[in-house]
């Protein structure tokens, strides 16, 4: 069997220069090509890790006070459309006082701290009982599935 030695390219190989110079390791050489795939595989166990930090010390594992509301998401995420407008009127149409001096650093602190507030108050507000019985038939819709069962004849 005949072997065959094909040229290499002019450019050297990083790999191959490790093995031909004093068959060891250079002095000069830059390793930073060698473990380009430690700097993802750090980034991906500091993603994990932060992920299972905030899962384990800042989730909650029994229940508080939002975890009632928290059940009924979903009506504060479908009935807020409903009030757009009223979110615009009264963000872009109302002139507030705090507003009026936009260069200040903390005037504008208060009225995000406001804002959220605010904010927080109508999403716990869309998920009471009152909205819930309202919207009910719009968002369960418990009569869309008896109306099916009816259709094919089950109970």
């Amino acid at each position: 069997m005949q072997t065959v030695n094909f040229p290499l390219p002019n450019h050297e190989i990083p790999a191959m220069k490790l093995f031909t110079e004093n068959h060891g390791i250079p002095a000069n050489e830059d390793f930073s090509y060698y473990f380009v795939w430690l700097r993802s595989t750090y980034r991906v166990f500091l993603e994990a890790a932060k992920s299972l930090l905030f899962i384990f010390c800042v989730c909650p594992r029994s229940e508080g006070w939002m975890s009632h509301y928290g059940q009924y998401t979903i009506y504060p995420y479908i009935v807020h459309r409903l009030l757009i407008p009223v979110y615009y009127y009264t963000l872009y149409k109302v002139q507030w006082p705090i507003a009026s001096d936009s260069n200040s650093f903390l005037a504008g602190t208060i009225q995000y701290f406001l804002l959220t507030l605010a904010l927080l108050t109508i999403e716990i507000g869309l998920s009471t009982a009152p909205v819930r019985y309202v919207f009910s038939p719009i968002v369960e819709p418990v009569w869309a599935q008896r109306l099916y069962h009816a259709a094919i004849g089950r109970k």
